[in-house]
C-alpha cells in the first residue's frame, strides 16, 4: 500500500504541468516530491522491520541461520470466536491442561493418603480347601495265591478363618497418609490458582476480541471513506494544483493512516481469537488437527 501511494505521487508529479514542475524553489510538486520520498523510506524500513521478524521467527522454528519465515498471503482477519464469554470459561476450566493436571494429582495424593491409612484397619479372610483323589490297591490274603485288587476315592476338606491388625508401624502409614493429604491440599490450591489465571486470561482476550470486532467494521468505513477523499483531492488538484495540493497531502496521509488502522485492527482481531483458542485448549475448527496431518 506505501507503494502504491509512492507511485500515486510520481503520477501526480508527472502529469503535472511543466510550469509547476520547474525549479523554483516554491513550485507546488516540491510538497509532492517530498511526500513521495516520505513514502518511499517508510517503505523500506517496513521491509527492514518484516525481514527482521521474518529471521526472528525462522529463529524461534529452530530454522538454519539463512533461513526465513514469510506469509504467502496477505492478513486477513481469521475466523471468528463462536462462543460467548461463559461458555469459553467453562471450555478453560474444563479442557485448560494445567487445571486437569492438578486435578489428577490431587485426586492421586487423596487416594495414597486414603490406602495408607486403611492399612491401620483390621483385615479378615476366609479360606477354604478341597481335595478329591482316586487310590488303586491290592490285598492278597496269607498263605494263598489270589490276589484282590480294589479302588478308593478319598477327600479332604478345611474352612479357616482369620483377621490381621497391624497394632503398630512406628507410624510409617500415618506420616505417609499425613503427607498425602498434604500434597493433595497443595495441588488443590494450585488447581484453584490455575482456574483464576485462565479466567483472568480468558477474560482479557474476550475483551479484546470484542472490541477488535467493533472496531472492524469501523476502520474498513474509515478507509472507504478515506479512499474516496483521497479520488476527489486528486480531482480537485487536477483542476487547481496551487489550491488542492495541501488538501491532496491530507488525503494522502488520511488514507495511510486508515489503511494501517485496518491492518493494526486485523493483526489485534487475530490475536484475540488464537488467544481464546490457546487459553480455552481449543483447536481452530478451520485448521486441521496435528493428527490429520500426521
Amino acid at each position: 500500500m506505501i507503494h502504491d501511494l509512492y507511485k500515486l505521487c510520481r503520477q501526480i508529479i508527472t502529469e503535472s504541468p511543466a510550469a509547476d514542475r520547474s525549479d523554483s524553489p516554491n513550485n507546488i510538486t516540491d510538497s509532492l516530491t517530498t511526500k513521495a520520498l516520505e513514502l518511499h523510506t517508510q517503505r523500506i524500513r517496513t521491509q527492514q522491520e518484516v525481514i527482521r521478524a521474518s529471521a526472528m521467527l525462522a529463529q524461534l522454528a529452530g530454522l538454519p541461520g539463512d533461513a526465513f519465515i514469510l506469509p504467502k498471503t496477505p492478513l486477513k482477519p481469521s475466523a471468528p470466536w463462536s462462543h460467548d464469554l461463559a461458555s469459553s470459561l467453562k471450555l478453560a476450566t474444563q479442557q485448560r491442561e494445567s487445571i486437569q493436571i492438578a486435578s489428577s494429582r490431587a485426586d492421586q495424593y487423596a487416594w495414597t493418603a486414603s490406602a495408607a491409612e486403611n492399612r491401620y484397619f483390621p483385615e479378615l479372610y476366609l479360606e477354604a480347601y478341597a481335595s478329591v483323589w482316586r487310590e488303586r490297591y491290592s490285598l492278597t490274603e496269607t498263605n494263598k495265591l489270589d490276589i484282590v485288587t480294589a479302588d478308593g476315592i478319598s477327600s479332604e476338606q478345611y474352612v479357616g478363618f482369620g483377621i490381621s491388625w497391624p497394632l503398630f508401624d512406628s507410624g510409617v502409614n500415618s506420616a505417609a497418609a499425613t503427607a498425602g493429604r498434604l500434597q493433595a491440599a497443595a495441588e488443590q490450591e494450585r488447581m484453584r490458582q490455575q482456574q483464576l489465571i485462565a479466567a483472568q486470561q480468558v477474560k482479557t482476550a474476550y475483551a479484546k476480541y470484542t472490541a477488535q470486532l467493533i472496531l472492524k467494521d469501523n476502520t474498513r468505513d474509515q478507509l472507504r471513506s478515506a479512499e474516496r477523499a483521497l479520488t476527489g483531492a486528486r480531482q480537485h488538484y487536477q483542476k487547481d494544483p496551487s489550491r488542492a495540493v495541501t488538501t491532496l497531502i491530507q488525503a494522502i496521509d488520511l488514507y495511510l493512516s486508515a489503511y494501517r488502522d485496518v491492518l493494526d485492527n486485523t493483526l489485534a482481531f487475530n490475536t484475540a481469537v488464537a488467544q481464546l483458542h490457546r487459553y480455552t485448549s481449543t483447536w481452530p475448527e478451520h485448521l486441521p488437527s496435528m493428527t490429520q496431518q500426521h
